[in-house]
């Protein structure tokens, strides 16, 4: 937590007091206390500055550095009356220590004398901003459990369903499907199995063949003509799901990403199967290359767009690019209750200064509360971009050093359990943006595609068996493996 203490304020509330005062390339800087008593001779010695010192320039700082701490001593011994023997002893010790590279001077004294070495010693108000060790239990969120487990094989049979529709034969043989298995459950099905466990998606016929008849796929007449609506609203929806795309790309560092990054995120994001090659069509807006030393093939933006680089947390409260000071929408689970200290942290966390997750966070510490801020802002804006205000938790892992995230950047779900629910339902761990849900299990404001999916996902529940797939024949289920029982991360 950012705040500002000077040196007086620090004396007030600790009586017996160290002054730790630190030089680096300029004035001294009162920062804490601490009780003891030495010598005047070792009161102003120099050691080594090890963990939360500045480093210093040996070259050209070191002078500056010896003369203020020759200053310092001069100001404590006319403080104490000393004579010009003491003086020199202490400048002799001084020096002795001038080649250390980080400095650190204790001296020790109670409040009176730091009272009288305020008018002599200047100093700056230190500004501790740190991050504050904060513990939530995680809640269970039946609401959310239930919109996430709604999609249950969804994007499986999605993927089945674009690759029959758009055959021109108007169906797929099973020799044509994909050959890499499909977990149901705690087993692992062939596609062409996986397919029968749906019969009000996709319909099986038999074409006779030299080598006996062979098993072709299509898809049900509700199906198709739901097919055929989606390819019309991604046509009408495309130029807001290219800005969608260009978004993401305003959000990382170099405005650039990897193709399979992207394709972890596509289904989220509502991009169409052949997103890979929008260059021909917007070349104003992205570009395809490959870097020196790297084989994955990347898209990178074009052309920075400022009327994009406006967060939802922005837009939603009105205010202005500049404006610093927003707080996010907090809702809990019903029954959820915080500790007192939490309620104080979360309440002081919120009045920090907002970073848009469009400005470049160079000059923000990460070890700081600003820079969770940031992280939560940029996540923030990240789930918004999705169709569904939700994505796995592993689509996001590897986005650090694109999004310039320090270690261990996603504990802020699990701090921040008001801003999202990191649900486990499907063996997986989701994030899910709480507010886009207002407390309930369906979208307050939905994507039309997210209409069509949730019609997808009605019609095969419909017709799912109801215990697994143990009600398909032996004959038409392959079981490639067997699988352990899903765990919750």
């Amino acid at each position: 937590m950012a705040t500002s203490t000077s040196p007086s304020a620090a004396a007030s509330a600790r009586p017996a007091a160290w002054t730790k005062v630190l030089a680096f390339n300029g004035p001294f800087i009162l920062t804490s206390v601490s009780p003891l008593s030495l010598s005047l001779s070792h009161s102003c010695r120099l050691s080594r500055f090890c963990r939360t010192g500045v480093p210093v320039n040996e070259s050209s700082s070191l002078d500056r550095l010896q003369f203020l701490y020759f200053f310092l001593c001069d100001r404590l011994l006319a403080v104490l009356g000393k004579n010009s023997k003491q003086r020199e002893i202490s400048r002799r010790e001084t020096a002795r220590l001038g080649n250390a590279r980080r400095m650190v001077c204790w001296i020790s004294h109670a409040r009176p004398l730091i009272r009288r070495l305020r008018r002599c010693l200047p100093f700056f108000a230190v500004q501790r901003a740190t991050l504050v060790n904060v513990k939530i239990k995680w809640a269970k969120d039946r609401s959310l459990d239930s919109a996430v487990g709604r999609e249950r094989h969804l994007r499986q049979a999605h993927r089945l369903l674009e690759q029959i529709s758009s055959d021109p034969r108007g169906g797929v043989p099973a020799h044509d499907l994909p050959h890499r298995p499909i977990n149901f459950g705690n087993r692992s099905l062939l596609p062409s199995s996986f397919l029968l466990l749906f019969p009000t998606l996709f319909r099986r016929s038999s074409v006779p063949s030299r080598g006996g008849p062979v098993p072709w796929f299509h898809l049900t007449d509700s199906v198709s003509h739901l097919r055929e609506l989606e390819l019309r609203l991604l046509h009408a929806t495309e130029p807001d799901l290219v800005n969608r795309l260009r978004r993401l790309l305003m959000l990382t560092a170099d405005r650039s990403l990897p193709l399979h990054t992207i394709d972890q995120l596509s289904w989220d994001m509502g991009l169409p199967p052949d997103y890979q090659k929008p260059h021909p069509r917007y070349p104003q807006f992205f570009a395809m290359y490959k870097p020196d030393n790297d084989e994955r093939t990347w898209l990178k933006l074009s052309s920075w767009d400022a009327r994009l680089a406006v967060s939802e947390l922005q837009i939603s409260s009105g205010a202005s690019v500049d404006d610093n000071c927003l707080a996010f929408p907090v809702s809990f689970t019903r029954g959820f209750g915080l500790r007192r200290k939490c309620i104080n942290w979360l309440k002081e966390w919120q009045t920090l200064p907002y970073t848009s997750p469009y400005a470049d966070p160079s000059g923000i510490d990460p070890r700081t509360d600003v820079s969770e801020k940031r992280i939560v802002g940029v996540f923030h804006e990240l789930l918004h971009l999705c169709l569904g205000k939700k994505t796995e938790r592993a689509n996001v892992s590897n986005l650090r050093k694109p999004l310039r995230l320090p270690q261990k950047f996603t504990k802020v779900f699990e701090r921040h359990p008001g801003i999202f629910y990191l649900s486990r339902k499907l063996c997986v761990q989701t994030v899910v943006l709480r507010e886009a849900y207002g407390g309930g299990r369906e979208l307050l404001r939905k994507h039309p595609i997210v209409t069509i999916r949730e019609s997808y996902a009605s019609l095969m529940r419909e017709g799912m068996p109801q215990r697994g797939p143990s009600q398909v024949s032996s004959d038409d289920a392959e079981l490639v493996s067997s699988e352990e029982e899903c765990c919750t991360r």
